[in-house]
């Protein structure tokens, strides 16, 4: 099957007078090999340096969340939320108030008020429910999905992915202590997952999602 990516190749002349002569032994290397090519490709104008696993890099990235969790946007949504609720509550306090007065007037022998009275009641409750309850939950999850999105967002390297909770609540997730061989099953989840992640950002033809540059730069001479 042809390889729609050569083509971006071959129309770079600068480009393809610098790989021509090596596409038959890069085609035949491992897709290790070729990652590790990819890799050292990539650091030449993306290198980030503070992608290890270190106490110091997590400690910023997780002052980086917390601005982030804490942005203006952040507070608004979460102050959306408890106005949904709060306004929920209300209906429902109002709801349990008119159903007393529905039933003290049903024991009265005042059937008709006693009806009205509990319709109203009910009326407050499904109000609350509909309205209120149902819009306090639904931007509570958007809440929760533009604080994702933006933690995702702001990462650079694989570590703080993993430190925004891109990797979290994989099948090999567990909760509690683990042991040797939790830790390797967890360590093989998060590779393949990984690994699955950048063959989606490769898989990029026509590079519709990747920069406009590398559709229109024309190839520089010095």
């Amino acid at each position: 099957m042809d390889n729609p990516y050569l083509s971006y190749i071959q129309e770079d002349p600068k480009l393809n007078a610098v790989v021509s002569e090596a596409l038959p032994e890069l085609q035949r290397l491992s897709s290790m090999q070729i990652e590790k090519l990819v890799f050292y490709l990539k650091s030449l104008h993306g290198y980030y340096p503070k992608s290890e696993n270190h106490t110091s890099y997590w400690s910023e990235f997780a002052d980086k969340l917390d601005k982030l969790r804490n942005s203006p946007e952040q507070i608004t949504l979460q102050r959306q939320t408890g106005s949904a609720l709060l306004k929920g509550i209300v209906c429902c306090v109002l709801g349990g108030v008119l159903l007393a007065v529905a039933l003290a007037a049903l024991m009265g022998g005042q059937t008709g008020i006693g009806v009205g009275f509990l319709a109203a009641a009910g009326a407050c409750v499904l109000l609350a429910d509909a309205k209120f309850f149902r819009k306090a939950v639904l931007t509570s999850k958007e809440q929760d999905r533009k604080y994702f999105l933006s933690s995702i967002r702001s990462a650079k390297a694989c570590n703080e992915l993993d430190w925004a909770g891109l990797f979290s609540y994989n099948k090999a997730s567990k909760s509690g202590p683990l042991s040797d061989e939790d830790e390797a099953l967890l360590a093989a989840q998060v590779a393949e997952l990984t690994e699955k992640l950048r063959l989606a950002l490769y898989n990029d033809e026509y590079f519709q999602y990747s920069s406009p540059m590398l559709k229109t730069a024309e190839p520089c001479d010095g």
